[in-house]
């Protein structure tokens, strides 16, 4: 294996708060954080994988009325994610691999009424388009063909969708 890697970073965080009245805070928020690097022991892979980083953007309200029988939370939201890592696969071995850039962009709805002491009704709802801006990844279940060396059939990753990412929730 190759190194040894160390992985740090500095990852700061921004806010600001106005309650606008008493019922109701707006806030927006700005940060960066990471996902740590390293190295896939038990594989073939011999090098080890980059740190994957995150900037964050965040803006949204918060209200509550007097009493709490009807609250209500949204927040925009913006992610940009560099060096993202994912599992890939050459020649069968499962590898984790840096593949490229990606961006998330949503709304999250949540809140809460009660319109009488013994009922409450929660309720919820984002919607999310998270995509690949930039990366290949080579595809394990199409080999390559017999004239190339395994790991050579790779997908451009550019404007497909996240995994584990569903659009709404």
């Amino acid at each position: 294996v190759e190194g040894p890697e160390s992985f740090s970073d500095f990852t700061p965080k921004f806010a600001l708060d106005f309650r606008a009245s008493e019922e109701l805070l707006l806030y927006a928020s700005a940060q960066k954080g990471f996902k740590s690097g390293g190295y896939n022991i038990g594989s073939s892979q011999r090098t080890p994988f980059k740190q994957e980083s995150i900037r964050r953007y965040e803006a949204g309200a918060k209200y509550a009325s007097a009493g709490g029988a009807l609250i209500l939370n949204a927040a925009l939201f913006h992610y940009d994610y560099e060096n993202l890592q994912a599992q890939d696969s050459v020649q069968n071995q499962p590898i984790i691999r840096n593949v490229g850039e990606a961006r998330v962009d949503g709304i999250e709805i949540e809140g809460l009424w009660r319109p009488t002491a013994n009922l409450q009704i929660d309720f919820a709802a984002a919607y999310l388009d998270a995509r690949f801006t930039e990366g290949a990844l080579s595809e394990p279940l199409r080999p390559a063909p017999l004239d190339q060396p395994p790991g050579t059939l790779v997908q451009d990753l550019d404007g497909n969708a996240l995994p584990r990412a569903p659009e709404w929730r």
